[in-house]
Order: C-alpha cells, then structure tokens, then sequence
C-alpha cells in the first residue's frame, strides 16, 4: 500500500467479482487509513475473501507474458469455403497442440493472405469457433515474386506462463515447406 504524509497509507476500492463488497469494512472505496486500521482492514479482508472463495483478491497480481504462435495453411483454389474451412483447421491445430482451452487467453490474432485470395476474410473462420471478443485483423501478404501461392498465415498473441521455446508454430499441407526447420512442419 502506498505510504502517505502524515503516516497515511492510500487504499483502493475493493469489491469482489460478483459485486459484492466486503462486510464490516469502512467505506469500500478509495481512502487513506492509519496503518493501526490497515492491519484491521487487511484482517477483515482477508477473512471475507476466504468466505467468499475470492482468494485471488490477496494474491498479488503478477504480469504474465504474451506469446507469439505462427502457423501457415493453404487451399487449391480462392473460393469462400476453402479458405473458412482451410483456416478453422489451422486454428483448431494451433489451439490444441498449444493447449490452449480458453479464448481469453487469446490476446489478438492477425491473418494475412496472398494477394490471390480474395473470397473470405480467414478472421470469419476464428468468429464461427467462438473468437467474439479476440481482436482479429486481416491483411495481405507482400507479393514476393515465386512465394507459395494460396497461403493463408495467421500469428496469435496468447497470455501464457509458457516459454518461447514451449510453443508449437503449425504449418498444414503444402505450407509445411515453409518452415522445414520446425518439427511442428514435419
């Protein structure tokens, strides 16, 4: 708790998930306490989150990193259901060999097509698994000359406890030589 003149600390406004303020506490907002009173509040508080299962209230909240996951797919031909159905797969792919079970931990996904691709947005494959509140963006790819054609990649960005190293890039079909360095292209 911040330290304040005159002996002071500064304590925010608690509340509990379901709304639900503790009982017995003065004033649940923002306030400066003595630390003679800090100590009755964080007693207090600590009594009702453990009533009210809210132990993650004294936990002290720690940053987690954000992660990049790539993956690559491709179709035959620039056709609406080949690209949804190309990207739902990739997706499907990435999520489960990343162990990824929550779209909250999706932070964004960014999908980028060749420039022959034009039929779909790949972001409507991601919506149609349940992705409505992931912030999505498509775009094209840099048209370089002999690149594989019909591409579709896509980059996520997960919040996770893992490692660089402990995540899985995935590469489908033909895409798999894009990366024949990675194992997960194999």
């Amino acid at each position: 708790m911040p330290r304040l003149e005159g002996g002071l600390y500064a304590i925010p406004a608690i509340q509990g998930k379901s709304g639900s303020e503790p009982e017995g506490l003065p004033s649940c907002g923002p306030q400066a306490v003595s630390q003679q009173s800090l100590v009755q509040i964080l007693q207090r508080l600590h009594e009702w989150a453990l009533q009210a299962d809210q132990p993650h209230i004294l936990s002290k909240q720690r940053n987690m990193p954000v992660r990049g996951i790539r993956g690559a797919t491709n179709v035959t031909e620039n056709s609406a259901a080949e690209i949804l159905d190309a990207t739902r797969e990739l997706l499907e792919e990435v999520l489960n060999r990343n162990g990824l079970q929550e779209f909250e931990d999706i932070v964004s996904a960014i999908f980028t097509t060749t420039t022959d691709l034009t039929a779909a947005f790949p972001a409507e494959a991601a919506r149609g698994l349940g992705m409505n509140h992931v912030p999505l963006l498509c775009a094209s790819e840099i048209a370089v000359p002999n690149a594989m054609p019909l591409c579709i990649r896509v980059m996520l960005h997960v919040n996770t406890e893992r490692s660089q190293d402990q995540m899985v890039h995935v590469y489908l079909r033909d895409a798999k030589r894009l990366r024949p360095d990675m194992d997960s292209a194999q």
